[in-house]
C-alpha cells in the first residue's frame, strides 16, 4: 500500500465531532468563504475522507498531515467520496486516490455532469438562467473555466443519489427539491457544535422551523463571489447557535433566518427551473420572491 502520512501531531484545522467522526477545515484559494469543509470517517474498513477540498499545495500537506494523524500511517484509506463536482469538494479526490490506492466514489447523476461539462466553455450560457448581472459574466466564465476540473474525473464507484442530497448550501438542498419537484433528505452538521443535522423536506413538507440559515454577505455582493457565498450559506441547530458561529468567526456581518422562511423562498426561486417553458427571472422577479418571504431591507436588494 502506498504511503499515506506518518506519524504527526494533531493538526489545529482537525476536530472530533462524533465517535469516529471528524472534520477538517481546509483552504479556499480565493473568494469571500476562507475554508471548506472536508469530512473523515473511521469504520472497520479504514478511513472514509469526503470532500477533500481545493486542490491547493496547502490543502494537499494539510490533509495528508491529518490522516497521517488519524492512521498513524498504517491505516488504509478505504474511500474517497467526492459529494459533488465543485473544486472544493472534488478538486483532490483524484489525487488522493492515485496517492492511497483507494477507490473514488460520485454520485451517478454527479458523474454523468461531469462527462458533460465542455472546458472550453464551461456554464457561460447558464448565466442568465442563474440570475447573475450581465456585468459579471466574462469573470464568472473564467473564474468557472480555471475551477471545473480539466478532464472528468472517472469515478470507481456510483453512488445512487436517491432522495438525498449534500446540504452543503442550506438554500440550493432545498432549491433541489423544489425544481426535482421531490422530497429530499438533507445531511450537513451545525457549523457551531458540530451536530449532525438532518431535515426531511419536499415540496409540499417544510423543515422544523427552529433550525437557522445564515447568509454571509448582502444580496448586492453575492455575484462578486458566487462560490464563496454559496459555500457559506449554512444551516445551524438554531439562531443561538448561529449567533455565536457568527460572533466567533464573522462578527456583525450576515443575516440569519429560519430554515422555513428559506425553503418557502426556494419554492419559487428554484421552483420552475427544469420547467419546459422555464424563462430566466428578472431582477425585479426575484426582488419580488425576495420580499414576499419576508426578506427586506437593505442586506436583500439585488443589484
Amino acid at each position: 500500500m502506498p504511503d499515506q502520512g506518518g506519524i504527526v501531531n494533531s493538526p489545529d484545522a482537525l476536530n472530533a465531532t462524533a465517535d469516529g467522526t471528524w472534520t477538517l477545515e481546509l483552504e479556499m484559494p480565493s473568494g469571500a468563504a476562507e475554508r471548506s469543509r472536508c469530512v473523515i470517517l473511521r469504520d472497520e474498513s479504514g478511513l472514509i475522507v469526503v470532500d477533500p477540498g481545493c486542490p491547493t499545495d496547502r490543502n494537499w500537506e494539510t490533509l495528508l498531515s491529518a490522516i497521517g494523524y488519524l492512521g498513524a500511517g498504517t491505516e488504509p484509506i478505504a474511500l474517497v467520496v467526492a459529494t459533488h463536482m465543485h473544486p472544493d469538494h472534488i478538486g483532490l479526490a483524484d489525487r488522493l486516490r492515485a496517492h492511497s490506492g483507494s477507490r473514488l466514489a460520485l454520485g451517478r447523476i454527479e458523474a454523468t455532469a461531469m462527462t458533460a461539462l465542455d472546458v472550453e466553455d464551461p456554464v457561460e450560457t447558464e448565466f442568465e438562467s442563474w440570475g447573475a448581472p450581465a456585468s459579471v459574466h466574462e469573470e464568472l466564465r473564467v473564474v468557472e473555466a480555471t475551477r471545473h476540473a480539466r478532464r472528468p474525473v472517472v469515478p470507481d464507484l456510483l453512488l445512487d443519489d436517491g432522495d438525498r442530497w449534500w446540504g452543503g448550501c442550506a438554500w440550493d438542498s432545498f432549491g433541489i427539491s423544489a425544481a426535482l419537484k421531490l422530497n429530499v433528505c438533507i445531511d450537513t452538521a451545525c457549523p457551531h457544535c458540530g451536530e449532525s443535522i438532518r431535515v426531511r423536506s419536499g415540496p409540499v413538507s417544510a423543515p422544523d422551523s427552529t433550525l437557522a440559515v445564515r447568509f454571509p454577505r448582502p444580496a448586492v455582493e453575492w455575484w462578486d463571489d458566487v462560490v464563496g457565498t454559496c459555500t457559506m450559506i449554512r444551516m445551524f441547530c438554531n439562531r443561538d447557535h448561529a449567533a455565536a458561529w457568527t460572533a466567533g468567526h464573522d462578527p456583525n456581518h450576515g443575516y440569519i433566518t429560519d430554515a422555513l422562511t428559506v425553503w418557502r423562498l426556494s419554492a419559487g426561486w428554484y421552483g420552475d427551473r427544469l420547467d419546459e417553458s422555464f424563462v430566466p427571472h428578472t431582477r425585479e422577479h426575484n426582488q419580488q420572491l425576495l420580499d414576499e418571504a419576508g426578506l427586506t431591507g437593505s442586506f436583500w436588494r439585488l443589484p
